[in-house]
């Protein structure tokens, strides 16, 4: 599950959120939860989020989350986020990243 203001195909530039994003996955197995203020193909760039950014993930075995105020996962460029970011991960394996502004990957 992915969630965020989303360019399919293409990276989001000079572009903004305000709103309330969230990810929710649950699984009878395993379970993946990716969340971002801002998401694309691409990197983002000159972009910012003051929103609330929540990912869940619940499943019997292994439960993934990854959230981040830009990118859930992956890198941005001259972005800022001054809104919330929480996850929570339930399962046996229980795993999750966060970020002010990437999930996690790598920023440029």
């Amino acid at each position: 599950m992915q969630a965020g203001l989303l360019a399919l195909g293409r990276a989001l530039n000079d572009c903004h959120n305000t709103g309330k994003v969230s990810a929710t996955c649950s699984q009878a197995y395993n379970a993946e939860a990716f969340a971002g203020g801002i998401t694309g193909a691409g990197t983002p760039e000159n972009c910012y989020n003051t929103g609330e950014v929540y990912a869940t993930a619940t499943a019997s075995n292994q439960a993934i989350t990854c959230a981040g105020g830009i990118i859930g996962m992956g890198g941005a460029n001259d972005c800022y986020n001054i809104g919330t970011v929480s996850t929570f991960a339930s399962g046996k394996e229980p795993f999750t990243t966060i970020g002010g502004i990437s999930g996690s990957g790598t920023l440029g």
